[in-house]
């Protein structure tokens, strides 16, 4: 899923350098007990994507926005939301996504908001 997302970043990104947000993906199997791995995808895409050309915004700075703009830090924020979220924190992108486990098989979906061009990339999935 890592490549593919940075795949994806690397069409639309221009060579100076962007910020980007990660926010945590979605249960959308509705598994109990899983989470927390929501959370978990922020972190590894922010460890192995930041670069000097990409400065990926931390989990303190996302709570604190969250805070600043009174949305509840368990809230599924809409598309609307996420939009203002970024356009608030002034980044050039925000990756929304989703996973799920039916027991056997565990499925990551990513999606790229491009602020600039406000435009959602197309899905991109791993299982």
């Amino acid at each position: 899923m890592l490549a593919s997302l940075a795949a994806a970043f690397a069409q639309a990104a221009p060579a100076r350098a962007q910020t980007m947000l990660v926010m945590p993906f979605e249960n959308a199997s509705g598994a109990p007990g899983l989470e927390w791995v929501g959370e978990t995808f922020p972190e590894i895409l922010s460890q192995r994507m930041a670069s000097a050309q990409l400065y990926l915004v931390s989990r303190d700075d996302r709570n604190y926005a969250f805070e600043r703009l009174g949305i509840p830090q368990n809230l599924r924020p809409s598309h609307a939301t996420l939009y203002r979220l970024g356009e608030e924190m002034d980044v050039d992108y925000v990756v929304i996504g989703s996973y799920r486990f039916d027991g056997r098989t565990f499925t990551a979906s990513a999606r790229i908001l491009e602020m600039t061009k406000l435009h959602l990339s197309p899905e991109v999935t791993e299982s």
